[in-house]
């Protein structure tokens, strides 16, 4: 019994011996029965396919199977950057979602280290698991220390990351949200005062030329 990958029509194993390099494929296959069975470990999205399993018979016999892998996605609601005042509490939330089954573990790192479990560091990590799984990071008094890269990496699916700036003194330039309104708003303001100013001071010139004159003098 041999298995073979259709899209490329690579054997993958004969018997119960693997044919391909690829050492996640294995036919399992027990001893006294008709059922011989392919294992794919560690399943890639690239894996979706269609398998064929044939039997060296005269002639040939063969059955297909079709593989879907669904792919998990995570995402970090709070988006790709986080500006934060020192002292105040880190918040950040991953959903994961088109799994089909829960994640195993969620885990969560900063600069490339596991922080799950580091609880005497004000560090919490809540896991709500269903359908959607949610994964909430939470971290008391932020310092400096704090700032950096985080990453949210459930089993099955592809990490999200975020990047924290604990600031300690004022909000950087790319904080203040509505400069670019006020600008405008400003505009807008200066052109009315200057049409109001241009009416009074056109109002006034005509009211003197009258008492001047005693009658209105029409411009030529």
């Amino acid at each position: 019994v041999s298995w073979v990958r259709q899209h490329d029509l690579h054997i993958l194993t004969v018997g119960s011996y693997t044919y391909t390099s690829d050492q996640r494929f294995k036919s399992l296959h027990l001893e006294g029965t008709t059922d011989w069975t392919l294992k794919i470990q560690y399943t890639k999205k690239h894996d979706t396919g269609v398998y064929e399993c044939q039997i060296s018979t005269e002639p040939k016999l063969s059955l297909n199977y079709t593989l879907n892998v669904v792919v998990a996605k995570a995402v970090i609601i709070e988006g790709e950057k986080l500006y934060i005042q020192s002292g105040s509490i880190i918040n950040l939330t991953c959903v994961i979602t088109d799994n089909k089954d829960p994640p195993i573990y969620v885990f969560w790192y900063h600069n490339g280290k596991m922080i799950n479990y580091e609880t005497d560091k004000g560090i919490e990590v809540v896991t709500d698991k269903g359908p959607t799984t949610v994964s909430k990071l939470r971290i008391e008094n932020a310092k400096s220390s704090n700032s950096g890269n985080y990453s949210c990496s459930p089993s099955y699916s592809d990490s999200a990351n975020i990047t924290v700036h604990v600031l300690d003194g004022d909000k950087p330039a790319a904080m203040h949200h509505g400069q670019h309104t006020s600008q405008g708003s400003t505009i807008t303001c200066n052109v009315v005062l200057l049409l109001i100013t241009w009416f009074l001071a056109h109002t006034l010139c005509l009211e003197t030329r009258y008492n001047l004159s005693g009658v209105w003098n029409q411009p030529s």
